[in-house]
């Protein structure tokens, strides 16, 4: 009887099962070849999105031919290698001994991973669903990908469930850090208290957020702190590197450069008031820039403010550019980083902002 001859592919699976012995069910099975196959950069195994996760109708096809030929065998769901399998297939031996080598480590630490560490088939396929969203949609903000998760499986699983499958990934380094830190500001700023109690990790985390956000802009940030009628006041600045951009043209069209940004944090659990801009403007005039920031957690007054702006904005009529306070919610500095991740330059939020300065009908321009 003439020997069978396998694919590559098949080769592939056979020598994941010698490594592996004993693999649970489809679900699973599905999964371990699908992050082997990101991991040594396979071309075989093409994938898709399934109800429960990454699917690949190639690997399925090769599993079922591999069991029907008695090379791979299937006993209460779980799969492994068949009896004397060398009697039956002329060659399992893949062409290079480096990938038998990664193919051996990746196979390790997949097992591992399957049942040390998610250990159940709903963590398993959760996490199969995050990668594929990841690796092969390119999404990369978490908020999205649970959103995607939550219509293909309505109910199935919790959202403490996902946040915990998803920092395993990220410490086994199947989620990477661009990813994953940024994703992270996020929520730290959505589980953050206002209030003067959590001031300093508030101004913290707004200088983690505009590191991210103006990358290439904005650099040498430098906090300070001062006494202000009895109250500590906690700023920061950054000077600004800008080769391009709104920050670039803003200093090109400027009587002088624009170095230095001032930025102002508020943790407030208030109303912005009347105060709180008299205060970004000075600190304008201060650092002698003509670009401020000004961070808040939320507000409601939205036109109030958008007047008080333009109104400042229109009275520095005989500088050759005028001088513009950005004010940036929380909502603002999430929109940001999520426009970041997804590889759109976040600086368009801000020039919608000086377009509603300078267009705004409310106020009559200074004669």
């Amino acid at each position: 009887m003439d020997k069978i001859h396998l694919t590559f592919s098949q080769k592939i699976i056979v020598n994941v099962f010698r490594q592996v012995r004993i693999i649970k069910g489809n679900l699973v099975h599905q999964k371990y070849f699908f992050i082997l196959k990101h991991e040594m950069q396979l071309s075989e195994f093409k994938y898709m999105i399934h109800d429960l996760g990454p699917y690949s109708y190639d690997l399925s096809g090769d599993v079922e031919y591999l069991l029907q030929n008695d090379i791979l065998q299937k006993y209460d769901g779980q799969i492994s290698v068949g009896n004397n399998i060398l009697d039956k297939v002329d060659d399992i031996d893949l062409e290079e001994d480096e990938i038998e080598k990664k193919i051996a480590h990746i196979s390790s630490f997949i097992q591992q991973l399957f049942d040390r560490t998610l250990v159940s088939e709903k963590n398993i396929e959760l996490a199969g669903s995050i990668l594929i969203l990841l690796w092969d949609q390119e999404i990369y903000v978490k908020s999205e990908i649970w959103e995607k998760i939550k219509k293909w499986k309505p109910g199935f699983f919790s959202l403490i469930e996902f946040d915990s499958v998803w920092d395993i990934l990220y410490h086994k380094k199947l989620i990477s850090k661009e990813v994953y830190i940024p994703n992270n500001y996020i929520e730290r700023l959505k589980c953050l208290n206002s209030g003067s109690k959590n001031a300093r990790e508030y101004y913290r985390l707004i200088e983690k957020f505009f590191r991210y956000i103006f990358k290439n802009e904005l650099n040498n940030f430098v906090l300070k702190e001062y006494w202000c009628d009895g109250n500590k006041k906690i700023d920061f600045s950054a000077e600004n590197v800008a080769k391009k951009g709104i920050f670039k043209k803003m200093s090109k069209y400027s009587s002088s450069p624009i170095n230095t940004i001032p930025i102002l944090c508020k943790n407030q659990d208030r109303e912005l008031f009347g105060s709180d801009l008299v205060e970004s403007y000075e600190l304008l005039n201060y650092e002698f820039s003509n670009i401020a920031f000004l961070t808040i957690r939320s507000f409601e007054h939205d036109q109030w403010i958008l007047d008080e702006m333009t109104r400042f904005y229109r009275e520095n009529d005989k500088k050759s550019i005028k001088k513009i306070l950005f004010l940036l919610q929380d909502i603002d500095l999430i929109d940001m980083v999520e426009f970041r991740l997804r590889g759109i330059e976040p600086s368009g939020i801000l020039k919608e902002k000086l377009r509603s300065v300078i267009t705004n009908r409310n106020v009559v321009p200074c004669s």
